[in-house]
């Protein structure tokens, strides 16, 4: 049996565990405070290929977001797909994301690269683990791929510490606040839902 699932956008926010200590969570309070009444976005096109997407290597977590009419993923709600970790957004949404990750810092300690591996799987975890990574935030737009790295352990200072802080609640707040659908294959029907909350089928 064949069911498309629609995700709540109710899931509870990224822990941030021991992301930082009071000096990261203060610079990150910082760029959030001075950074949205300057934020303009930027502009993504009808039909460009952007993705943004977070690897938290604590917290076990991948998420990444797509313009809606991306063209290679037309098919991303259709398709079987084992996870529903890639959400598709209003590219007008997906613009003021990318302006807020610059004004975090992304457009500062980025490199060129490529994310640490699908977020569909558990390859970018470890992926990750064998590079020493603790966070990944990875920007690709029109054939143009970028990453933001933070290493796993105390080498970092404060002020990348407190960027990828303030990347990732940028990143997870427009997850959760947007729907997603994921088509699978549910031999259980139903029974697949029991003891869960906040989910939606549909048939």
């Amino acid at each position: 049996m064949s069911r498309v699932l629609s995700a709540s956008s109710s899931r509870r926010p990224l822990p941030i565990g021991a992301l930082g200590g009071t000096l990261a969570w203060a610079l990150a309070l910082a760029v959030l405070i001075t950074g949205c009444s300057a934020l303009g976005g930027d502009r993504v096109p009808e039909g460009s290929r952007v993705r943004v997407g977070l690897y938290d290597a604590h917290s076990r977590v991948a998420l990444e977001l797509a313009n809606q009419t991306h063209p290679d993923l037309g098919d991303a709600y259709s398709r079987l797909r084992n996870t529903a970790q890639l959400k598709l957004v209003p590219e007008e949404a997906l613009g003021e994301l990318l302006g807020k990750l610059d004004s975090a810092g992304f457009s500062r300690f980025a490199v060129p690269g490529e994310p640490p591996g699908s977020s569909e799987s558990s390859s970018w975890l470890s992926a990750m683990s064998r590079a020493g990574e603790r966070g990944v935030v990875h920007v690709s737009r029109n054939g143009t791929s970028r990453v933001f790295t933070l290493a796993d352990g105390r080498g970092d200072g404060g002020e990348q510490l407190a960027a990828f802080i303030q990347m990732k609640f940028a990143v997870d707040a427009l997850y959760q606040k947007s729907s997603g659908l994921q088509h699978m294959d549910n031999p259980l029907g139903r029974r697949i839902f029991e003891g869960q909350d906040g989910v939606e089928v549909r048939r």
